[in-house]
């Protein structure tokens, strides 16, 4: 990474690319952005206007988070209820809000079924790209075993599951095994905390680590195998 160190484990109390590239791999949101720039569904199967400011979105059926719990519309609620109401994160409030538009509640409809109502029209492709950067946390896992072991040991859909971190040091996952959309081929990723570009560099091309972010163009070669950003590890 080429951070000194992430910013937190939890979702909700970030507004950073560097944390944000490390958490979606323990998180999933509800919608995933392709390199394209489409949004498909991802913890959701389906989504439609109901009017022009009230939004409803489907879930997907069978995902469970990496401490067997399953994966419901009250997840979907108490994520951005965590978001939107002032002090709800440990007593803290999330910078996150005005990524949202102007809404103005999320609300449970059913087991499988999450409406979101704002406060004007908002557009339904505006909507889903928003959606994009909210990664879903678990209701009862972080209301029983309370904040601070949230962070200590987060836990969520994702493709890969927390095994331990420094934050400014390196943050290990593995692969989860029974992720709904097939477990990874990697079966470990570690992030590295590397903020100086030529050490970066001579990681890469020593082979201790196989990605890096932020290339420098004078570092750049048809000689070297590298790349330029940090995608979702897969």
């Amino acid at each position: 990474m080429r951070t000194n160190a992430l910013v937190t484990l939890d979702p909700a109390m970030h507004r950073d690319r560097d944390t944000e590239a490390v958490l979606r791999n323990i998180f999933d949101a509800l919608v995933l952005r392709t390199p394209e720039g489409k949004v498909q569904p991802l913890l959701v199967t389906s989504w439609r206007n109901e009017t022009s400011t009230r939004f409803l979105v489907t879930l997907r059926q069978g995902v469970r988070f990496h401490n067997g719990d399953p994966f419901t519309a009250d997840d979907v609620v108490f994520t951005f209820e965590r978001i939107l109401k002032e002090g709800a994160v440990g007593g803290q409030t999330s910078p996150r809000k005005g990524l949202l538009g102007p809404i103005e509640r999320v609300e449970k409809v059913s087991d499988n079924q999450v409406r979101f109502v704002y406060s004007a029209p908002f557009p339904p492709n505006l909507i889903l790209q928003s959606l994009v950067q909210f990664q879903i946390v678990p209701k009862r896992y972080i209301e029983q075993g309370g904040y601070a072991n949230f962070l200590a040991r987060p836990v969520g859909t994702g493709a890969f599951s927390f095994v331990r971190a420094r934050l400014d040091s390196e943050i290990v996952l593995d692969r989860n095994e029974n992720y709904f959309h097939g477990a990874p081929r990697l079966r470990r990723v570690i992030f590295h905390m590397m903020p100086e570009p030529s050490t970066r560099v001579a990681a890469l091309l020593s082979g201790e680590v196989q990605l890096i972010q932020a290339v420098p163009p004078s570092s750049c070669s048809s000689q070297s195998s590298c790349a330029g950003c940090l995608p979702r590890a897969r």
